[in-house]
């Protein structure tokens, strides 16, 4: 029954073996029975090193500790004789800039075969950090380092203040070799200390049934199908994304006629869901596919707004990107989509500059940062100038963008005067376009990103102050395991819509592993957006290839997309004129068609419900 702690200078190591800790904690959180079957990729007594890398490697404060329960269950002080439990402790002195900048990995020695399932498990809890639920997140990923790093898994703990067994389920899509398969924890978003112990990969057959592997279920508050918010939600939706239709059927003579067959049917939404739209599918090379149709009709059909997405960082000083580019703004307004651009301008990264200016920033900023930021200025100044000269007649919309996950925060390095002249910029070059300034990485870790919120928003009002030329602000909603409370996120788009300006959701994907999760909260997203008074547009991340179809089928996903907007946000009816003539009805704002039967003929006209009320008299002859 040993256990014994170990310390190399840079190298935390953690000898983990069955004693009196692992077996309470086999009391209080057994193991599947299918999980002993698993082969260990671990030794049964796991020596698990670990050390901090990353640029802010020096926030994390990894210990290992040895502790012992009082009568009370409250923690003793550290045991310098390695009795009582023994846990890895990783504390985040502060939020870090970057995400991914501290990160803590560990080498697992066995290897994988392609096919084979794998189960990893760990135990966790919160080490403390006070925070409104009473838990913090640790992004947990796994990564074949050869031939080329690529991530196999990535999966987000959420622990709470008492020990929880997590288990994440993957298919090895690749056989790793012996040393060559890593472990990443990565914390982020906030200061914070989380607490590890028994971790462990099993490997499975690949015959293993799915369904039998033990699996940590995704979910978040306010799922229950009664929950309260959703209610408020949906009553609110009712008030603003509805309009009342009133049509008076009249003859010749403007006799008001009764009993008159009317049948209104939706055929467009009003309000413009969009999605990206890769260029590839529409005018370049996989247009000739035999898929391309469909990708046209379920375009066509769901969306109303289309995000060329094809340029991104250099990507437009390249003469044939931008060539293709237009062509696909084109192709989307042809189609009847409102074109909303595509270019996501980032002030802060250095993707988006010319190649030398990330080198020639770094040099100069050891001797003057002063001259250094001159320098940055200049480049960000003449990048900007040379995208709008390519671009500027074919992109609906130019976002600059706030990324706190970039190298370069502008909103942490420039004044508010700077960022308004980049605005000013854009509107003297572009003067047709949307300008938005977009607040990306808000929803960072399912909404917890706080750290960056304040000063976002302190910079947001002095652009107001200082009348800076801002038509929207966009935020980006991706989300993985961290699932917020769709309560909590109608919240926070309530701090930015006091801002006094239009909201944006883009960027929208739920990336969850599990395909009734992605769905599910797909369709809590798009509901909370939905009724928002302040939102008036929500594009996804993209529809095709996998996202909410694939192979020209509708996933989970996409069941749910269509779900929401072709039928609980959808509107058809029909019935008979009253004594007075009027046929009256709700119904979602958007494109109509009207047909009224007289007869053996039928007449039908095209309508328009707006928000408020939609009425005027129709003669049948």
């Amino acid at each position: 029954m040993n256990r014994s702690i170990r310390r190399i200078p840079g190298i935390l190591t953690l000898v983990l073996s069955v004693g009196g800790f692992a077996q309470n904690l086999q009391r209080e959180l057994p193991l599947p029975d299918i999980v002993k079957k698993g082969i260990p990729v671990f030794p049964e007594n796991p020596v698990l090193t670990l050390k901090p890398s990353g640029e802010e490697a020096a926030l994390l404060a990894v210990a290992v500790h040895a502790v012992k329960e009082g009568k009370e269950g409250k923690e003793a002080k550290e045991n310098k004789e390695g009795k009582g439990r023994s846990f890895l402790r990783v504390s985040l002195a502060q939020a870090p800039k970057k995400a991914g900048a501290a990160v803590l990995a560990q080498v697992a020695p066995g290897p994988l075969a392609l096919g084979e399932k794998i189960l990893v498990m760990v135990v966790a809890r919160n080490g403390g950090t006070a925070t409104e639920t009473g838990e913090v997140d640790l992004d947990l990923q796994v990564l074949a380092t050869a031939p080329k790093a690529l991530s196999l898994s990535r999966s987000t703990i959420t622990a709470g203040r008492a020990w929880k067994r997590f288990f994440f389920f993957f298919e090895a899509p690749l056989a790793v070799r012996e040393g060559a398969l890593q472990l990443r924890f990565i914390p982020g978003g906030r200061a914070m200390a989380v607490d590890l112990y028994e971790l462990q990969v099993y490997r499975f057959p690949p015959e293993t049934q799915v369904d039998s592997l033990p699996v940590t279920r995704l979910t978040w508050a306010g799922r229950d199908e009664n929950a309260t918010w959703r209610k408020e939600a949906l009553a609110r939706i009712e008030g603003l994304r509805r309009g009342a239709l009133e049509v008076q059927v009249v003859n010749a003579r403007g006799k008001a006629l009764s009993g008159v067959p009317v049948k209104l049917e939706m055929k467009r939404h009003g309000f413009p869901f969009g999605t990206a739209v890769d260029g590839e599918w529409t005018v370049g090379a996989k247009a000739s596919d035999p898929l391309a149709e469909k990708h046209e009709e379920v375009l066509t059909t769901w969306f109303r707004r289309g995000v060329e997405c094809g340029l991104t960082g250099r990507s437009y000083r390249q003469a044939d990107a931008v060539t293709q580019a237009k062509r696909a703004a084109d192709w989307i307004q042809r189609k009847g989509l409102s074109n909303a651009g595509g270019l996501v301008y980032t002030a802060g990264r250095w993707d988006g500059l010319e190649p030398s200016a990330e080198t020639r920033y770094r040099e100069v900023a050891r001797t003057n940062r002063a001259k250094a930021m001159e320098v940055l200025k200049k480049n960000i100044r003449e990048s900007m100038k040379d995208g709008l000269g390519r671009l500027k007649d074919s992109l609906g919309e130019w976002h600059l963008v706030s990324d706190p996950n970039s190298d370069l925060v502008y909103t942490d390095l420039f004044p508010p005067e700077e960022i308004c002249d980049w605005f000013k910029l854009v509107q003297t070059a572009a003067p047709r376009a949307t300008r938005v300034l977009s607040a990306a990485g808000m929803f960072t870790g399912g909404g917890l990103a706080t750290n960056r919120l304040e000063p976002w928003l302190r910079m947001a009002m002095v652009l107001n102050g200082l009348d800076a030329p801002v038509d929207a602000i966009a935020l980006p909603a991706r989300f993985g395991s961290a699932l917020p409370p769709p309560e909590k996120l109608y919240d926070l788009l309530g701090r930015f819509a006091a801002l006094g300006k239009p909201l944006e959701l883009i960027d929208l994907a739920v990336e969850a592993k599990d395909e009734v999760v992605q769905a599910e909260y797909l369709k809590e997203i798009l509901i909370v957006g939905f009724s928002h008074a302040s939102v008036r547009s929500i594009d996804l991340a993209g529809f095709w290839e996998g996202s909410l179809w694939k192979a020209g089928a509708p996933r989970q996903a996409g069941n749910a997309y269509t779900q929401l907007l072709g039928h609980d946000f959808w509107t058809t009816a029909e019935g008979l004129t009253d004594e007075q003539g009027f046929f009256r009805v709700r119904g979602y704002v958007g494109d109509y068609t009207l047909a009224m039967k007289r007869g053996d003929l039928t007449e039908t006209m095209k309508i328009a419900i707006i928000p408020g009320s939609t009425s005027f008299t129709e003669t049948v002859r």
